[in-house]
């Protein structure tokens, strides 16, 4: 019976280290989920902050192209009117001339003409 008691003890510890192992299991798989889980909720908290601060940067710099945008027009706009307003003064000021200088401006008129005259014909001439 010496042998059959030996047997039932050697059994007996196997089954006890085996339960040891399946409990340490247990408790290293219930680690890792708590692990893997805790990683996840940080992951995603970490990513919802990436987005907020993502959307803030991108609002952020949308808000200044717009600013820049609006300049910009600002400043073509002022630019247009400068400019109308010149055109306007030498138009006027032409008008003067025209009216203080009838003869002298229609002798510049008729060079003026002659010389576009002659450039056009010069330039159909060339391609011929």
């Amino acid at each position: 019976m010496d042998t059959e008691k030996i047997a039932k003890d050697a059994v007996d510890k196997v089954k006890d280290t085996a339960n040891d192992v399946l409990d340490g299991a247990e408790k290293a798989v219930d680690s890792t989920r708590r692990a893997v889980k805790s990683a996840a909720n940080k992951a995603e908290r970490a990513v919802d902050e990436y987005g907020h601060e993502k959307n803030h940067s991108i609002d952020h710099i949308a808000s200044r192209a717009q600013d820049w945008a609006e300049r910009g027009i600002g400043l073509a706009a002022d630019s247009s009117h400068r400019a109308r307003e010149q055109f306007y003064r030498a138009q006027e000021r032409a008008n003067e001339y025209v009216a203080d200088q009838p003869g002298k401006s229609m002798a510049i008129a008729m060079a003026a003409g002659a010389a576009l005259a002659t450039l056009v014909i010069m330039a159909t001439r060339r391609r011929d």
